[in-house]
């Protein structure tokens, strides 16, 4: 009777606000949502016996009342705050009640309760409504939603009568063109390049409500991948609790899932179907030898053999129908498979003849369908030997470290993961073998790709099937929580939720730039007037940054063992023992955790301003720029693989504040004169010439350099081209400038 009552209220709140609210508000469908959100909190919350912080109860009241009063009071600007607000709300309840999910955790072998799936569920879906009012479908998303259009309202695939009608209007506003690559038949039809698992398994949702629809999907499989996961690190690890309950909550509501959790990319899925084979793996294992990985199970809570062996055929197949390159994620899974039933010789054969026949069937049917049996791929892709190890090496590192496309970047506190695999190695941890099987393959041959760990996507895209396996690494680890670890905890929990903030306020800014950086640090160096981003690592820009943080990530692995004690103050009059010693343990440690966040926030600015420049890229946000346009375009398939230069016509200036190094400095500029463009590019320091260089070719890169130069104290340094063909949109481009101060 009551969640019915509950329920009749959320029903009259939501249409209150259909019918009643202004559409053009921002928060219209955020409003629309909320009242099934605070029922299913409220229901969470019941089951859990948590309490909800007395904060909230006394905020949550004026915030709902506050909302509707905005343009009245005077507040028509303010939608990102009010957004940041909720999230913070919606931070601080998921805070306050994971602590009492504890004695809610299965022990052995057996599921989670539901509220594992439904808290991350919730927390995604409430974000839902803001994310997708205020972001348009991009990368590849678009033209997963034109499939799910078309399954839900044509049936088919065929997609040219979509391109010709304008489907994308429902759920986009740009223009749509077909991508390269989509395969063309002789009678003018077109289809994808991409697979159709995962829009026929949106397609549902998209005809019940549209893009919506299908963004719920997507919520429901990253909610599902954490309840599997949770359900896999109570199987291997039963005793370890607290630290499958801390990795559980790093992976459901840190990002990059709470990024990925509302757009339409198919690792989501491949990372689900990852987790459930890898369940299957585990209790396949327990049932052949008759032990956990740290503890006895029993056989009957396991399942057959057969049927886990299909629960991982099912995974296996369904991974390559996803997108070919997963494949490489499905292998290693099938031969850990039967190593596993090596005893089991005709059950391995028949699966291995059934999913045999249908990866036959499917190369055939791309065979025959699109004149290719890798569809989009070709045999060169996969010739790994031809990379140099230079790319090796910067693509394995970009992954986790790049401040625009790195795991590292987005989410600090994934940086647990190095301390985290040390224990592993130490402790001779029986994971260790999985995690190197059925991750290596996968990743060794994305790492070369270089365009595959950023580009036109959020962060981590690729290497995202493999995020459930990060975070099972995680669980030995936060099991035993030491001093080391719960400040690491606490500081690179500060810097993860911060960077939430960002991603999720401003939707856009996930898709970072190919050219080094992201949107924050552009926005952080255009405020301060200087290269802010030259302080964190980029493989795409490499830099003595990047090694830095490289190594000072080093530091991390001993300071987690750390176990020293916080200080302990002295007994005061009227104090109370051991309790209040307690609480005074844990504020200290508390300051010792934020500290760190604080000082960070201090120092970069004030380094960042007082370290000597030595290199300028034309083309960042924080150089003023007259005239000209970037080359090539920001949004240009594999940017990263090529120059970004800015190219500067007649009469076009760049401007750049310097922090001098030196009294004395040496110019070198690499730049190209475009055909017929002006053939002098002029340097000054405020309104004085140093210099006239002669730009000759027009095909390839030139270094420039200038004579050892007295440089004014705190002058500005510009590029100018005075002279030209007037009205042509022609020039020279500069990639960079190079400045040795003597």
């Amino acid at each position: 009777m009551e969640v019915a009552t509950y329920g009749a209220c959320a029903v009259a709140a939501g249409a209150t606000v259909l019918y009643a609210w202004p559409s053009s508000d921002p928060f219209f469908s955020t409003l629309t949502i909320l009242p099934w959100i605070l029922l299913g909190l409220w229901q969470v919350g019941r089951r859990i016996g948590a309490r909800v912080p007395k904060s909230l109860r006394l905020g949550t009241p004026l915030v709902l009342l506050a909302l509707p009063l905005r343009p009245r009071l005077g507040w028509p600007q303010t939608e990102m705050l009010w957004a940041t607000v909720l999230l913070v709300m919606l931070g601080v309840l998921l805070l306050a009640w994971i602590p009492a999910l504890r004695r809610h955790l299965a022990r052995g072998p057996h599921s989670p309760s539901w509220v594992f799936f439904l808290l991350p569920l919730l927390a995604h879906a409430a974000i839902l409504p803001w994310a997708l009012d205020h972001r348009q479908p991009d990368g590849d998303e678009p033209y997963y939603l034109l499939l799910s259009h078309s399954l839900s309202r044509d049936l088919d695939v065929e997609l040219s009568n979509n391109y010709r009608d304008e489907s994308r209007r429902h759920f986009m506003d740009r223009a749509l063109e077909p991508q390269p690559g989509d395969p063309h038949t002789a009678d003018g039809r077109i289809y994808s390049r991409h697979n159709a698992l995962l829009p026929l398994a949106v397609a549902p949702f998209y005809a019940l409500g549209g893009r919506l629809g299908a963004a719920l999907a997507m919520a429901l499989m990253t909610a599902a991948l954490a309840w599997w996961t949770l359900r896999v690190a109570l199987l291997l690890w039963p005793s370890h609790g607290s630290g499958a309950l801390i990795a559980w909550a790093v992976l459901a509501f840190a990002p990059p899932s709470t990024i990925y959790s509302h757009q339409l990319w198919v690792e989501i899925p491949a990372a689900l179907l990852l987790i459930v084979a890898v369940h299957g793996l585990a209790r396949l294992r327990a049932h052949e030898t008759a032990l956990g990985f740290d503890q006895p199970l029993g056989k009957a809570d396991l399942g057959r053999p057969m049927w886990i062996a299909l629960q991982i055929a099912a995974a296996v197949i369904l991974l390559p129908l996803l997108k070919m390159r997963f494949l490489l994620v499905a292998t290693p899974i099938a031969l850990l498979a039967c190593w596993l039933l090596r005893r089991r010789i005709r059950l391995i054969s028949g699966l291995a003849l059934a999913t045999a026949s249908l990866l036959t069937a499917l190369l055939a049917f791309n065979a025959w369908r699109y004149g290719n049996p890798l569809k989009m791929y070709s045999s060169a892709e996969w010739r790994l030997f031809l990379s140099p190890p230079a790319d090796y090496a910067r693509g394995a590192f970009g992954m986790f470290y790049d401040c625009a496309f790195g795991l590292f970047a987005v989410a600090p506190i994934w940086c647990l993961i190095l301390p985290a695999a040390y224990l592993l190695i130490r402790c001779r941890d029986p994971f260790l073998p999985w995690l190197i099987t059925l991750t290596a393959p996968y990743l060794l041959a994305l790492a070369p790709r270089l365009e595959w760990y950023g580009g036109w996507s959020p962060p981590f895209r690729y290497p995202l099937v493999c995020l459930p396996l990060l975070a099972l690494c995680l669980v030995p680890l936060l099991q035993r929580r030491p001093l080391g670890l719960r400040l690491l905890i606490g500081c690179l929990g500060t810097f993860t939720a911060l960077l939430s903030i960002f991603w999720l306020v401003v939707p856009g800014w996930t898709y970072h730039l190919a050219d080094g950086s992201n949107h924050l640090l552009h926005r952080l160096g255009w405020m301060l007037q200087t290269d802010f981003a030259r302080l964190f690592p980029s493989t795409v820009r490499p830099r003595p940054a990047t090694a830095i943080w490289i190594l000072a990530s080093c530091l991390l692995i001993p300071f987690a063992f750390w176990t020293g004690k916080p200080w302990r103050r002295g007994r005061t009059h009227g104090q109370a023992g051991p309790r209040g010693l307690l609480r005074l343990q844990k504020a200290g440690l508390m300051r010792l955790a934020l500290a760190g966040p604080m000082i960070v926030a201090v120092a970069l600015p004030l380094l960042a301003n007082s370290l000597p420049t030595r290199v300028i890229h034309w083309e960042d946000d924080w150089v003023a720029r007259k005239k000209g346009r970037l080359e090539p375009e920001r949004w240009t398939p594999a940017r990263p693989t090529k120059v970004g230069a800015w190219m500067i016509p007649a009469r076009g200036e760049l401007r750049a504040q310097v922090v001098p190094g030196g009294e004395q400095v040496k110019i070198r500029l690499i730049a190209r004169r475009e055909k017929l463009g002006p053939e002098t590019i002029h340097l000054y320091a405020d309104d004085q010439e140093l210099a006239a260089l002669p730009v000759k070719k027009f095909v390839f890169w030139e270094t420039l350099e200038t004579d050892v130069l007295r440089w004014p104290p705190g002058a500005t340094l510009s590029l100018r081209c005075p002279t030209g063909p007037p009205g042509a949109d022609v020039g020279i481009m500069v990639d960079r400038t190079e400045l040795d101060w003597f």
